[in-house]
């Protein structure tokens, strides 16, 4: 009897054991989560671009040393430089300051320089007086629904009655806009949203103009290369390694969508030494012709 009630004791232990460990267990893997990992020290990694193999990096700073960096999906991408004038294409989005003859919606004189960009939230499309860009309030619409809606339109019929009559055609204005339309002349139509004239103006740009590169996004990540400059922000991943947040490349050339000029072929070596057995030839002097010996004349019996 004794024996019974010592197994069922025994027995109810060993279950309850069991039942109380993965609790336990639980309990423990929480902690161990719950122990915050400690941050790796932030880095600022920057040197020329040696290697590329999306996501890394490898790069070489000013000191000699070789670096790898791995871009995040999240990772904020700049890049800076100059562009060749075969990157305006439709569709690209171009900033420049210039006077714009707002009852004809055009500029009067070429543009000789400007910015290819990539539209953010902090850069909007339009047009702004100079020392005025950045309002977004220049290209705001008035809301319909607003009490003072009506007022708006009517002073924005006002201003643009204004610009008929009295008051200077030429104005001043910042301009970030998109292509619509390249002719062969060397024109180009942009489209910029503004309250300030029709949002279509027509511009010319100068023979050689300046461009300049503010390029963000991943599209921007695809024209960097070999030999660019970059400088990074991130964090430390291992010994001359980095995860980096944010990165800043300025390019080394000129972006252009012109293929690289490739090197003239060299003829095959048996071409090359046959060329050159043939020059060798022609610049030898002619052998002379040596004179031949006169034969003796035989003297006929007038002259003996």
């Amino acid at each position: 009897m004794w024996s019974r009630c010592t197994f069922r004791v025994a027995l109810f232990g060993a279950v309850g054991l069991v039942a109380a460990f993965p609790a336990a267990t639980a309990v423990a893997q929480v902690r161990r989560e719950a122990t915050p990992k400690p941050e790796m020290p932030a880095v600022q990694p920057s040197g020329t671009i040696q290697a590329m193999n999306p996501p890394y990096i490898q790069i070489v700073t000013p000191a000699g040393e070789s670096w790898v960096l791995q871009v995040l999906p999240n990772t904020r991408v700049q890049v800076t430089g100059m562009a060749k004038r075969d990157m305006l294409r439709m569709g690209s989005f171009i900033s420049f300051v210039a006077d714009v003859d707002k009852r004809r919606s055009e500029v009067p004189s070429p543009v000789e320089k400007l910015t290819l960009f990539t539209p953010t939230e902090s850069r909007v499309l339009g047009a702004f007086p100079e020392g005025a860009a950045g309002d977004a309030g220049d290209v705001d619409k008035p809301d319909p629904t607003d009490e003072g809606a009506a007022d708006d339109d009517a002073g924005a019929k006002t201003k643009a009655e204004s610009q008929d009559g009295e008051g200077p055609a030429l104005e001043r204005f910042e301009i970030a806009g998109r292509i619509a339309r390249i002719y062969p002349t060397g024109k180009l139509t942009v489209y910029a949203p503004n309250r300030y004239f029709r949002p279509t103006i027509q511009i010319e740009l100068a023979e050689e103009p300046e461009i300049e590169l503010d390029l963000s996004g991943p599209a921007a990540y695809q024209v960097i290369k070999v030999g660019d400059r970059l400088s990074g922000r991130g964090r430390l991943a291992g010994t001359n390694a980095a995860q980096v947040t944010d990165l800043t490349i300025a390019l080394a050339e000129p972006l252009t969508m012109a293929q690289p000029e490739k090197p003239a072929r060299r003829p095959p070596r048996s071409s090359r030494s046959h060329r050159g057995e043939k020059e060798q030839a022609e610049e030898s002097p002619e052998a002379e012709e040596s004179p031949e010996a006169e034969e003796p004349k035989e003297k006929t019996p007038q002259e003996s």
